[in-house]
């Protein structure tokens, strides 16, 4: 795929439920909010469009709200975005504002095991509390916020790692269909 705006062709019908009953939204495969610039033509119905934009709101708001806001990640409404994040320091005592640029935003990732169904699991058996949560920090930012201020931040997040495994699955869901069909599956 091209690093440029593409879109590409309706499937005719929601991408997710089948239904060409309705009328239907445009998909980026990966969130707008990450970035995402590729997508698919009238292909998710409002149903699936109101379970999808909860997912990935929980994702880039909940867990990736102030790193997305330290880095200036885009926004539908920049002029709503705040210029401070609100953190505690020393040992969780004392709450200040730290500009974004400033802030050594910590990304929370999940390592994930080996799927369950690879490993003869059933399909419905949930293995997302085996994920080990990791960080991926900033080290420079975060040696210059301890340099000024004398301490590091609390991290805050929301824990989502179904919503997280959720959005990995349709981002790899959305890719697959800009060469197949739903019906393909």
């Amino acid at each position: 795929m091209s690093h440029e705006l593409t879109y590409i062709k309706s499937k005719g019908k929601c991408i997710y439920c089948g239904n060409s009953n309705t009328k239907l939204t445009n998909e980026h495969i990966v969130p707008e909010s990450l970035g995402g610039f590729h997508i698919i033509k009238e292909a998710s119905c409002s149903s699936c469009q109101t379970i999808t934009s909860k997912f990935e709101r929980n994702v880039t708001r909940g867990l990736w709200g102030d790193e997305r806001q330290s880095f200036n990640s885009p926004t539908k409404r920049p002029k709503k975005r705040k210029a401070f994040i609100e953190t505690t320091i020393l040992r969780g005592v004392t709450k200040i504002q730290i500009p974004n640029a400033e802030y050594p935003a910590g990304f929370v990732f999940y390592r994930m095991n080996t799927p369950g169904i690879l490993q003869g699991s059933s399909t419905n058996k949930d293995i997302s509390s085996l994920w080990t949560m990791c960080i991926v920090d900033d080290e420079k930012r975060k040696e210059d916020f301890f340099k000024k201020y004398g301490s590091y931040p609390t991290l805050k997040f929301k824990n989502v790692p179904q919503d997280f495994g959720r959005i990995l699955l349709k981002i790899g869901y959305g890719h697959l269909l800009t060469f197949l069909e739903p019906e393909d599956f």
